[in-house]
């Protein structure tokens, strides 16, 4: 895995607006790297699709519910898919961002 971001904050303070891939300045290898999600809400679906957007590739998303990272997955399209397994998602991926909510970061840190 080359890296791990977890994300803890309110939406008033959300960065995505600001965020853009010239700013991540991103080599084209890493432009080849497939994004997992662990946490399928708000945070994670959006930081997904516009990643995807510009050009990245997302691998999925991984959430307590099955039908959560169904409807992310389908969100994004492309190859993003549902995962039911941390591993699984972890396994195919080469980035992971956590965007789970603050109670739940520590049931998915113990991998």
């Amino acid at each position: 895995m080359i890296g791990l971001y977890a994300y803890s904050g309110t939406e008033s303070n959300l960065f995505i607006p600001r965020l853009t891939v010239s700013n991540i300045q991103l080599n084209k290898m890493e432009k080849n790297m497939r994004i997992g999600f662990i946490g399928a809400g708000r945070v994670g679906t959006s930081l997904g699709k516009y990643l995807s957007e510009n050009g990245l590739s997302v691998s999925g998303f991984y959430s307590r519910t099955q039908s959560s990272a169904e409807e992310s997955a389908e969100f994004i399209g492309g190859s993003a898919s549902a995962y039911s397994g941390i591993k699984e998602i972890i396994t195919d991926s080469d980035l992971i961002f956590i965007t789970v909510n603050d109670g739940a970061i520590a049931d998915v840190s113990i991998i």
